[in-house]
């Protein structure tokens, strides 16, 4: 299907005089007009969300859907992306990445997915393009709320580590649809997939791909203009920050009933709770941990 899926908080984005936009989603755009856009907001994402209760064969539940009214965008918008990928198919690519190649001189009929590399490390998952009802896509869905429902949450928010283990389900389902095992080298599956007709892969980097080709200037445009005019800053960091707030609160209780002189069954029961929540929550961890504690404190 001729369907460009673009995601970002302003639907005005497109119109931008950006050197990332101009050189990205704009050329893209401008370069495929038998091609319609969609752009998604963060209240569009929700709602395609929730739209999935209404299809005829949801791959989510209430509950579902419940969990990711409260989770992190980043994490609502990857898990729409699947979904826009299973039930529309189309092309779906980061505002913060490069165009200048026409979709028809990438996509011959006989193509029915591309599956680039990001470099030799991994199956790009910022760009997508695939026919809607493909079983890899459902299978990467499946994996990713398989570790979606069971990881523990801070106001709703995942971690950072558990979210990025949801972002590789994508690497793994290919891997697992395609060559029968949880992971492959990288060079091994693009030479096997070049092979395959319907299939088309490339090694991407950052002015070299199947939808960018060198041009002047190319390594000076920038994703950092794009996200000071929107106010974007790193995610991971925010994440980070109320996951190490929770612990310190937990560091903080456990100090002060260790410090009591109470010696009630209500005092151990309390250390013993509060104690299974400092492993619940990965306090332990560097980026997690109190900044008042050092790491032996904090094992």
């Amino acid at each position: 299907p001729h369907k460009l899926h673009i995601i970002w908080p302003d639907r005005e984005v497109v119109f931008k005089k950006d050197e990332m936009v101009l050189h990205g989603i704009r050329k893209m755009i401008d370069l495929n007009p038998d091609w319609t856009y969609t752009v998604y907001n963060h209240d569009d994402i929700d709602n395609y969300l929730k739209k999935e209760l209404t299809r005829e064969s949801p791959v989510l539940s209430q509950s579902d859907i419940d969990l990711m009214m409260t989770a992190h965008i980043v994490e609502r918008t990857d898990a729409a992306r699947l979904l826009m990928m299973w039930h529309e198919g189309g092309f779906y690519q980061d505002v913060d990445r490069l165009y200048n190649v026409p979709m028809d001189r990438v996509l011959t009929p006989e193509v029915k997915m591309v599956i680039p590399t990001l470099y030799d490390t991994n199956f790009m998952q910022d760009l997508m393009c695939t026919a809607p009802g493909n079983p890899i896509v459902k299978r990467a869905i499946q994996m990713a709320w398989e570790w979606r429902r069971t990881v523990p949450r801070v106001r709703g928010i995942a971690n950072f580590a558990d979210h990025m283990m949801m972002v590789n389900s994508w690497s793994t389902a290919l891997s697992v649809e395609i060559f029968g095992r949880a992971s492959v080298g990288i060079k091994d599956a693009r030479d096997a997939i070049e092979k395959v007709s319907s299939l088309k892969t490339y090694k991407e980097e950052w002015c070299d791909g199947l939808w960018i080709r060198p041009f002047s200037g190319c390594k000076e445009v920038s994703r950092a203009d794009l996200y000071t005019t929107f106010n974007i800053s790193p995610w991971g960091n925010e994440v980070k920050d109320l996951w190490k707030m929770h612990c310190t609160k937990i560091a903080s209780r456990l100090r002060k009933l260790k410090l009591s002189t109470s010696t009630s069954e209500g005092k151990a029961f309390a250390i013993e709770r509060l104690t299974a929540d400092w492993q619940k929550y990965t306090c332990f961890r560097d980026e997690h941990r109190p900044d008042h504690m050092t790491a032996a404190d904090a094992l």
